[in-house]
């Protein structure tokens, strides 16, 4: 990644570029600003950084947690579709995920 966004500085591969000649993936020239991040929470930091035997477990199936994570904040009323055969999980109109904090206190 040689190529920096010169709005908020995000980093990018040379042909990231759009057909303006901009990266506009970050900020799309500061029309997106984004909150600062806040702390990371210790569980995170200790499976992410550690040596230990469980962080190490966690990051080899770091993508495995989270597609199965992904579908937890949706909520669905699901109808169960008459016959028999494969269910098919179909979704007509505009999509909300239920956003909540991960840590629950």
């Amino acid at each position: 990644m040689s190529e920096v966004c010169k709005f908020c500085g995000a980093l990018y591969w040379k042909n990231e570029v759009n057909s303006s000649e901009k990266y506009t993936k970050c900020c799309h020239d500061v029309k997106v600003r984004l909150l600062n991040l806040t702390e990371v929470p210790d569980l995170f930091k200790e499976l992410l950084c550690s040596n230990s035997q469980e962080a190490k477990n966690y990051r080899q199936h770091i993508r495995e947690y989270n597609a199965a994570l992904a579908f937890v904040s949706m909520g669905v009323e699901i109808k169960a579709p008459p016959g028999t055969g494969p269910y098919c999980f179909h979704i007509h109109g505009q999509i909300y995920h239920m956003v909540s904090p991960l840590d629950s206190s």
